[in-house]
């Protein structure tokens, strides 16, 4: 019988192999792996990693990330340790390291942002800037927003809260690179705008804002 992917998983060089494996066992020191092929392979300890039991992540209200990049389409979220196994609604699923899942839970800051969203909806369907059939191009953003990012500007807006000051260490700024060059004044508002949830830069027409 094949393994559960529910139930376990089987990490072999730091990719998981969990679906494909029919099972695993210890033999003379190594760690026989057969999959549902047939086959049999050994592997070094080191090499293979067998987790079970998970701790399941609720996901409802929520929205996922990972390393920035968020997922849709999650029904279920088992943590196996360091790892998360990640399950979406169409069948699939991926598997990552739990250090690069980021959970945000949905905030309605008692009916404010729902109510704001709505009024900014209300308020985009007259813009002007209309497609061909006669839709709002603002307002086809706006239908789309249902939930606000707690890192977000306006998450701190709505809250009446001051955001952080600073979004990433100074000494990252030393990474920046220019392809097209710069003055001293374009260099210091890039490195602000980096710095700091929200900036302005001001100036003439041709300056490079």
């Amino acid at each position: 019988m094949a393994l559960n992917p529910k139930q376990n998983l089987v990490i072999i060089k730091g990719k998981d192999h969990t679906e494909d494996i029919l099972r695993v066992a210890q033999e003379a020191g190594r760690i026989l792996v057969t999959y549902k092929n047939g086959k049999s392979y050994p592997y070094a300890p080191r090499n293979v990693k067998c987790l079970s039991n998970p701790e399941r992540i609720p996901v409802e209200n929520t929205r996922l990330f990972i390393l920035g990049d968020m997922l849709s389409g999650v029904v279920e979220v088992l943590r196996f340790g360091s790892w998360v196994k990640i399950f979406h609604g169409t069948g699939g699923s991926r598997c990552c390291p739990f250090s690069t899942l980021t959970v945000e839970r949905m905030q309605s800051n008692n009916g404010l942002s729902k109510d704001t969203l709505a009024y900014f909806r209300e308020l985009a369907e007259g813009a002007a800037l209309k497609t061909n059939e006669g839709d709002s191009l603002l307002a086809m953003k706006y239908r789309h927003l249902d939930f606000i990012s707690q890192r977000s500007i306006l998450f701190s807006f709505l809250r009446a809260s001051s955001p952080s000051s600073k979004l990433v260490p100074p000494d990252l700024t030393l990474d920046l690179i220019f392809p097209f060059g710069c003055n001293m004044s374009q260099k210091t508002a890039a490195q602000m705008a980096l710095q700091h949830p929200v900036s302005l830069v001001k100036g003439p027409p041709g300056t490079g804002k």
